[in-house]
């Protein structure tokens, strides 16, 4: 049975903050601050594909539509979250 991966991107002009759950563990297993570019945060969220199913997610903020763009290209299913709608 494959893993499932839950990511979750904080986005700001100059870096990305990265989280990384496997399952429903509670404890992360991969957290970094990466550079602000689309190629970097694709190829860590996407190497995540070849353990399982990711599940990627993040604020509507300044980072735009590219990371979705770019990790749908990836094939990696991400959500863009409006802020008006986090719970």
């Amino acid at each position: 049975m494959a893993s499932k991966f839950y990511v979750g991107m904080d986005g700001h002009k100059d870096s990305v903050r990265i989280a990384v759950l496997k399952g429903t563990g509670k404890e992360t297993v991969y957290e970094a601050t990466l550079k602000n570019a689309i190629t970097k945060i694709v190829r860590v969220v996407s190497g995540y594909r070849v353990k399982g199913t990711v599940i990627a997610g993040y604020e509507a903020s300044c980072m735009g539509f590219t990371p979705h763009w770019s990790l749908a290209e990836a094939k990696v299913d991400c959500r863009v979250i409006a802020p008006n709608k986090a719970a």
